[in-house]
């Protein structure tokens, strides 16, 4: 009854109906925590899909605590550099940089960037989004020296990995060269006013 709660959950979700997949999702993981705890992958995959039905209705508020307890619940049980946590990670870093909290977000992106490039390597696509995602997190935030040294490994990864034709290799470029040119501003303009 469980695994049919949630897989329904999956059918709204994927049907659009988020609102409806929500309370579902919601049932199925209650039904989770009363049968196999609230620690277990079962239940915690339910409250980050109730989360995710929550993020697609916009209502990020309510679905940032979510995504703290499946964080630091799957931190407690499974340690830090497990997939599912990383995964848990990697969603709560980026629904923090949509509710425009860039510095609560960075430890969160930090984290995933490094954990990818310890496991999957350069030549993947996940490291690109990763570093990207990264990349904006210092840019929204000013910090332009750390932003143009990250966005040249963006770039280097989306020409390696996606080639030199694809949109985001072309968007990395540009980024790259504002970086450069915002970096460069920075410089002078501390230079005339110090």
């Amino acid at each position: 009854a469980r695994r049919a709660l949630h897989n329904l959950g999956l059918v709204l979700f994927w049907g659009e109906r988020y609102s409806e997949a929500e309370v579902v999702f919601r049932e199925a993981a209650e039904a989770y925590r009363a049968a196999v705890g609230a620690d277990h992958a079962t239940t915690l995959r339910s409250l980050m899909s109730t989360a995710s039905a929550l993020q697609k209705q916009s209502k990020l508020g309510d679905a940032e605590p979510l995504m703290r307890e499946v964080v630091e619940r799957r931190r407690r049980t499974l340690g830090g550099d497990d997939p599912s946590t990383q995964d848990a990670v990697r969603v709560l870093g980026r629904m923090l940089m949509d509710r425009e909290m860039p510095r609560e977000a960075e430890p969160l992106l930090r984290d995933h960037l490094a954990f990818l490039e310890r496991t999957v390597g350069e030549g993947h696509r996940d490291i690109v989004f990763a570093t990207e995602y990264m990349v904006n997190c210092l840019a929204v935030q000013g910090r332009m020296w750390e932003c143009h040294t990250l966005t040249r490994a963006y770039l280097r990864r989306c020409l390696r990995v996606l080639g030199p034709d694809h949109t985001m290799s072309r968007d990395a470029l540009v980024k790259y060269r504002d970086s450069a040119l915002l970096r460069w501003c920075t410089c002078c303009w501390q230079r005339l006013y110090s």
